[in-house]
C-alpha cells in the first residue's frame, strides 16, 4: 500500500509507508453465522480461561452460550460493532498521524482481532506487502491484562513467525496507556460533558459508577495487574475531575462465580436503597472500552438500565462511547508519538526494581525482530506467579485421571440435553 502525496511542482507521487501501527483488538461476531465460531475461538483460549480438557470443553461452552448471544445482538441491532469501529479508527489515526507527524509519515495503520476477522495472519501480510520496516503494536485495550493484552500480543507473534520469520519488520509494543494524561483528559471530560446534561441544581448529587469489565478472581490471585490498573486509571481520573459527586466502582459482565465484585446492577440496586425510590440519578462510564461493543450496547443500555428503571432511578444514562470522537483519536496519537519520543531517548529497563516511574514502563517498549523478547520480559517482570507458557500448555494438555472423569461427565451431559433437546423441543434451556 503506498500513500498518495503531490511535490512542490504539483506531481502526483506515490511513497511506501515509513510507519506502521497495527491496533490490537478482541473482535466481535460478524454475523448469526459467524457467532458460534467466534466463542469457539474465544473460550479456547487459554490465557482467556483455564480449563480442564479445554479444547473439548470449551466448544462445549461455545455451543450452549451462542443461541444467547445472537438474542443479545439482536436485541442491540447488529453484529461486528468492535470491528466496525477499530476499522474507522484505525483510517482517522492515519490521517491524523500523517498530518501532525510528517517526520515519521506516511502512516500505515491496521487493525486485527484476536476471535474475528481480519486476523493477524491476514494484518502481518498486508505489512508486509506495504514494504514497511518498522511497526507499533498497539493493543486498544486501556488496562493491561493477559487475558486481552498478552493474548493478543501472543497470536500477534505467531503470525510473525509464520510469515515474517526472517525478521523485515522491527517491532515495538505499547503495552497499556490507562495513565496517559490524553487519555484521562478524554475521560473526565466525557463524565462532565454527561454531567451537563442534568439539571444544574442536580448535577453534583449525581452518582458516577465506572464500570469495568469483571475477570475471575483467580486471574488476578495469579498476579494479572488487570484490577491495579483499573484502580490506578480511576484513582487519576477523580484527580483531574475534583467534582463532589458520590463516584463508584464497579464492575460488570460476570459469566459464573468467583468473579471481581462489586457488580454494577448490585450499586444501582444499592444506590435506589440509599437515597430512596425515584430521587437518585445515574451515569455510567464503561472504564475497559473503546468503542461500542455487546457489553455496552446490551449490558449496560438494556440490562443495567432495565434494572436502574425497577429500582426507582429517577434519571440513568450512559457516557458515549469514544468509537469516532475525534478527542480519542487524538489521544491515541499522542500515545503513539510519546511513545517514539521513549523508544528513542536513552531509557534502558533491565527490571522491574530500576523503575523511578512505573508508568513509563507500561509505555516502554522493547524493539526486537519479532515480539517474543517483549513477551518473555513482560511475563517475567509482571507475572511472576505464573508458570512459564510452554509449561502450562503441555500442563494442560496431559491428560490425568481426573480430566478424564470430567470429560466423561461432560460428554455424558451434552448427549442427555441434545436428546431432551431432540424429542421435547428443549430451546429454553438455551435462554
Amino acid at each position: 500500500m503506498r500513500k498518495k502525496y503531490i511535490d512542490e511542482n504539483g506531481k502526483l507521487h506515490r511513497r511506501k509507508p515509513k510507519t506502521g501501527i497495527l491496533l490490537l483488538n478482541i473482535g466481535s461476531s460478524k454475523s448469526e453465522f459467524h457467532t458460534r465460531n467466534y466463542l469457539t475461538k474465544m473460550f479456547t483460549d487459554k490465557d482467556i480461561i483455564q480449563l480442564p480438557c479445554q479444547s473439548i470443553l470449551g466448544r462445549f461452552i461455545a455451543f450452549m452460550i451462542t443461541k444467547r448471544s445472537i438474542r443479545k445482538h439482536q436485541l442491540i441491532g447488529g453484529f461486528d460493532y468492535v470491528n466496525y469501529w477499530t476499522n474507522i479508527q484505525a483510517e482517522m489515526l492515519g490521517e491524523y498521524l500523517d498530518y501532525h507527524s510528517p517526520d515519521t509519515a506516511p502512516h500505515i495503520v491496521l487493525h486485527c482481532q484476536r476471535y474475528s476477522e481480519p486476523t493477524a495472519d491476514e494484518a502481518i501480510q498486508r505489512l508486509l506487502k506495504s514494504g514497511v520496516k518498522f511497526c507499533v503494536a498497539f493493543p486498544l485495550y486501556p488496562q493491561y491484562s493477559m487475558t486481552t493484552t498478552l493474548s493478543s500480543l501472543k497470536n500477534l507473534d505467531k503470525a510473525i513467525d509464520l510469515y515474517d520469520s526472517q525478521g523485515k519488520i522491527k517491532w515495538s509494543v505499547i503495552q497499556s496507556f490507562n495513565s496517559h494524561s490524553a487519555y484521562l483528559k478524554l475521560i473526565a471530560d466525557c463524565i462532565l460533558s454527561t454531567l451537563n446534561e442534568f439539571p444544574k441544581e442536580e448535577r453534583d448529587k449525581v452518582n458516577v459508577i465506572f464500570s469495568a469489565h469483571s475477570l475471575p478472581l483467580k486471574v488476578i490471585e495469579k498476579g494479572d495487574l488487570y484490577k491495579s490498573e483499573i484502580k490506578k486509571n480511576l484513582r487519576k481520573v477523580k484527580e483531574i475531575l475534583n467534582i463532589p459527586n458520590p463516584i463508584y466502582l464497579s464492575w460488570q459482565s460476570q459469566e459464573g462465580k468467583n468473579w471481581l465484585e462489586p457488580k454494577t446492577i448490585d450499586v444501582i440496586k444499592s444506590i435506589s436503597y440509599i437515597e430512596g425510590y425515584g430521587n437518585a440519578n445515574i451515569i455510567v462510564f464503561p472504564l475497559s472500552f473503546v468503542s461500542d461493543n455487546v457489553e455496552i450496547l446490551y449490558d449496560i443500555d438494556v440490562l443495567q438500565a432495565d434494572i436502574a428503571k425497577k429500582s426507582g432511578i429517577k434519571c440513568f444514562k450512559r457516557c458515549e462511547s469514544f468509537n469516532d470522537n475525534p478527542q480519542f483519536i487524538e489521544a491515541l496519537g499522542s500515545i503513539f508519538l510519546d511513545h517514539l519520543k521513549l523508544l528513542h531517548s536513552d531509557t534502558n529497563i533491565e527490571n522491574e526494581d530500576d523503575l523511578d516511574d512505573l508508568d513509563k514502563y507500561l509505555n516502554f517498549a522493547l524493539i526486537d525482530n519479532n515480539i517474543k523478547r517483549y513477551i518473555d520480559s513482560s511475563t517475567d517482570l509482571k507475572h511472576r506467579h505464573f508458570q512459564n507458557y510452554d509449561e502450562r500448555r503441555k500442563k494442560n494438555l496431559s491428560f490425568n485421571n481426573g480430566n478424564i472423569i470430567f470429560f466423561i461427565v461432560i460428554i455424558s451431559l451434552f448427549s442427555i440435553i441434545c436428546l431432551l433437546r431432540y424429542f421435547k423441543n428443549y430451546d429454553s434451556f438455551f435462554m
